[in-house]
């Protein structure tokens, strides 16, 4: 893992030797099993990471979220706001397009070794994971 930025921890609560880093520039977050002497590592996505989470109820269960922005442009010919196709770059429309921060969600049901997209939160731009305790 080297000297990587290390925004979210997470501990296995039935195994406390069980810790997870979440490195969000690699889109990566690394395990280790011996309480933090080795390190492995699961790709997750290619966005930047920014939140991670264990089920405590089930702790081969994992959350992870990146965030990314979205740009818009306004089309009149639609009379609304369609995803950039590259059209603000291209005419320099600047006026006519938004950025809007969108969080992805993503869940391992096998300890971080597969990983499954969940859920878009479209204008959240959420920062944190939290799993409730006891559902």
């Amino acid at each position: 893992m080297g000297n990587a930025w290390v925004p979210d921890l997470g501990v296995d609560p039935l195994t406390s030797a069980v810790v997870y880093a979440l490195v969000p520039y690699e889109g990566s977050l690394y395990a280790s099993r011996d309480g933090g002497a080795s390190w492995n590592s699961s790709y997750i996505y290619s966005e930047s990471g920014i939140g991670f989470a264990v089920d405590a109820q089930l702790p081969m269960t994992l959350y992870a979220s990146a965030t990314y922005t979205q740009r818009y442009y306004w089309d009149d010919w639609s009379q609304s706001w369609v995803p950039d196709d590259g059209t603000c770059q291209w005419y320099g429309w600047w006026d006519y397009c938004l950025s809007f921060p969108v969080s992805t969600v993503y869940r391992s049901t096998d300890a971080g070794a597969t990983w499954s997209y969940i859920s878009d939160l479209a204008d959240s731009g959420a920062l944190a994971l939290a799993v409730e305790p006891r559902t």
